[in-house]
């Protein structure tokens, strides 16, 4: 177990590369999503510039923190299962975002974004054939980014019960990585959701349901431990009745 651990890290520090290309995309997502998280926040009854940069640049670094972990997520799964993933920004789904959080006046922020392509790692070994995996395991690398998205949101969320806060930039930070989870969940290509939908329905019910379920508490202004909890215990259960009743 040791040794796997280590030999996994060993090839996690050799493996992980972001080609400049995809630097340039995750870049104008992060900006693109931090446009869309503070366009409601440029003043409380008038326009005031200050605030709204102050607002921008926190959106900034809460959205290059989820973007970037969500990202590292796919990478690492692949780099375990001998593949590479490519992220690329899905434009069509930039510019429906940016739509609907200017005609919604900032109400509705989505953020369509990642496109991301999988391909076998090559091997530079006489002999030897890429490894393509199993369906369970092209599930698993699909289905990490969105569940680190969630777990980021539940990590904000504990940070803000054990603070007494649930406003502010803890506020920006749930709201952000929870809808940035849940909307890369849906079974719309080129998200997700609709890859994980293919390799396991039952993985997929999990881990929306108790996304969904995370999110409605949230909205019902429900804090502390209880939403995070109730919400995994009902992912779980959703997705072990989906596998024994389905799969």
């Amino acid at each position: 177990m040791v040794d796997n651990s280590m030999h996994y890290m060993a090839r996690l520090r050799g493996q992980y590369f972001v080609h400049p290309d995809e630097r340039k995309s995750l870049a104008y997502m992060i900006l693109i999503a931090a446009f869309i998280l503070s366009f409601d926040k440029w003043g409380d009854t008038s326009f005031d510039a200050l605030t709204g940069l102050l607002n921008f640049l926190a959106a900034l670094i809460i959205c290059g923190i989820g973007i970037i972990a969500h990202d590292a997520a796919h990478r690492a799964v692949a780099i375990k299962m001998g593949a590479s993933v490519e992220h690329k920004v899905w434009f069509a789904g930039m510019i429906a975002s940016i739509a609907i959080v200017m005609a919604s006046r900032g109400f509705f922020k989505t953020y369509f974004f990642e496109s991301m392509v999988m391909s076998p790692m090559r091997l530079h070994r006489m002999g030897r054939y890429p490894f393509f995996g199993t369906a369970w395991e092209y599930c698993m690398l699909y289905v990490a980014g969105p569940i680190v998205s969630l777990l980021l949101a539940g990590i904000f969320t504990a940070i803000g019960a054990a603070a007494g806060i649930h406003g502010g930039l803890i506020g920006m930070a749930i709201q952000f990585n929870l809808v940035y989870g849940l909307l890369a969940l849906l079974p719309l290509p080129p998200l997700d959701g609709a890859w994980i939908l293919i390799y396991s329905r039952g993985v997929y019910t999990g881990v929306f349901v108790g996304g969904l379920t995370y999110m409605l508490m949230t909205l019902a202004e429900m804090t502390g431990w209880l939403p995070i909890i109730t919400a995994i215990l009902i992912g779980i259960a959703s997705g072990i009745y989906w596998m024994i009743k389905h799969d």
